[in-house]
């Protein structure tokens, strides 16, 4: 735990923090960190003592667009969750006012961070911020050539999706991995990114199996170079239980035409033995009513023998 002031309010909101789970910090209306929980070390690089007393500036944010755009928000529109440009990535931040013994303050919860070791060593991101915040992430994340879409830098939950290193993932086409002829893909990735369009799901070839994924487009400019960040998500088990749903209610539909068939059958066997017994009912009445007819019309009378 750690605090920049021995003041009462400001002991509670680190305590209170230093029990969450998620990187988390305090800061006043000028942007001055107050109090930061333990979470936010490997994300920032810097320890909690080293962040108390700097600004949100100096960790990537926009200070003027704070100032102007979320601490002048009314308290109705509070907790205030968006995705925010830190460096040359985009975070999840949820944003909170808290009003304490007539002093304000506000919260920042970063919720796309993962406490992992930072060792990334690639060219392409020589922006230590950005790549931290790259390899933290819980999600696989490749950048592409904006115009051949080629994979240039995977972190390390990109390797485990596709299962394989990034050695060879570096230089091929995104589409090289999916099922999909690379020229289509190509067009719908295109789409997607000029329309700000979300969610594209595709399916990739693993070594051992096939991952599905919804991929999140964003264009971005790491050193005056262009790219397109690609988030993937993993849908595979979700679209496995569509499937095993779908299958279920084919199998539940064919057995219940099946029961309907027999019940049809059995229905229509019992219509027949009923028929068939009103007709001998039919015949033995007629029996009944000719032998008493010809009884009636004999005078001597008939005599029945064994």
């Amino acid at each position: 735990m750690a605090i920049s002031s021995n003041t009462n309010t400001l002991n509670q909101l680190a305590n209170l923090i230093e029990g969450v789970s998620v990187p988390m910090l305090i800061a006043n209306s000028e942007g001055e960190i107050l109090a930061c929980n333990r979470h936010t070390e490997k994300p920032f690089g810097k320890s909690q003592h080293q962040l108390l007393g700097e600004t949100l500036q100096t960790i990537g944010f926009d200070l003027h667009w704070l100032k102007q755009d979320v601490f002048t928000l009314p308290s109705s529109q509070m907790p205030f969750g968006k995705s925010v440009m830190l460096g040359s990535y985009p975070v999840q931040v949820v944003f909170n006012r808290l009003a304490i013994d007539e002093q304000v303050f506000y919260s920042f919860s970063f919720n796309s961070f993962k406490a992992v070791d930072f060792t990334s060593k690639s060219p392409l991101l020589n922006n230590e911020s950005c790549t931290r915040f790259i390899e933290n992430s819980s999600l696989p994340i490749v950048f592409l050539d904006p115009l051949t879409y080629n994979i240039e830098y995977a972190n390390e939950q990109a390797t485990n999706f596709f299962q394989l290193p990034a050695s060879k993932l570096v230089g091929i086409p995104l589409a090289k991995l999916t099922q999909m002829p690379v020229e289509r893909l190509n067009e719908s990735i295109t789409s997607f990114v000029h329309n700000g369009y979300s969610g594209l799901e595709v399916s990739f070839k693993t070594e051992t199996d096939r991952r599905d994924a919804a991929l999140h487009f964003s264009s971005v400019s790491i050193q005056e170079q262009p790219f397109v960040l690609c988030l993937l998500v993993d849908i595979t088990q979700q679209n496995q239980a569509f499937f095993e749903l779908h299958r279920i209610k084919n199998n539940l539909s064919q057995e219940v035409a099946m029961q309907t068939k027999d019940l049809v059958r059995v229905n229509n066997s019992l219509l027949e033995q009923i028929k068939n017994r009103k007709r001998i009912e039919e015949e033995l009445r007629q029996s009944q009513e000719l032998f008493i007819h010809l009884f009636r019309l004999n005078p001597s009378g008939l005599v029945l023998r064994d």
